[in-house]
């Protein structure tokens, strides 16, 4: 009798949730989530791009910036227009895609100037950056 007695008075245990699989399933989805992520390395520069119904997406091109006020950039760098070639061809492969964006409102000479130059440099895969419509 003193025995049942005793075990009736103790106090019941604690029931505790493991949190154990629950951290589990969330860090499995953070690393999903980061390996999947598409990173887009943008120029950082506000430009005003045309529309164009055929624009498609390069992978992983070389970006020139050519703003609405004439100034070339390309990586955070100002570029001459007569030092493109030179400048571009000794931080990349002759066959990297080029990607050249321009602001609508840049003179066309110079957007002229900028594909001419990377042609005579020896790049083959250029295109123009366009908005799609």
């Amino acid at each position: 009798m003193r025995r049942a007695r005793r075990h009736a008075l103790q106090e019941p245990e604690e029931t505790a949730v493991d949190m154990t699989p629950m951290m589990d399933v969330v860090f499995i989805m953070l690393v999903f989530f980061i390996t999947t992520a598409t990173f887009i390395k943008d120029s950082g520069l506000e430009v005003k791009r045309p529309q164009a119904s055929s624009a498609i997406e390069l992978k992983e091109p070389v970006t020139i910036t050519l703003q609405a006020d004439g100034r070339l950039t390309s990586d955070n760098s100002t570029i001459p227009v007569a030092a493109l070639g030179v400048w571009l061809s000794s931080k990349h492969p002759l066959d990297s895609a080029i990607a050249v964006q321009a602001d609508a409102r840049a003179p066309s000479g110079q957007l002229v100037e900028v594909l001419d130059e990377l042609r005579l440099t020896g790049f083959t895969n250029i295109a123009l950056v366009a908005d799609p419509l």
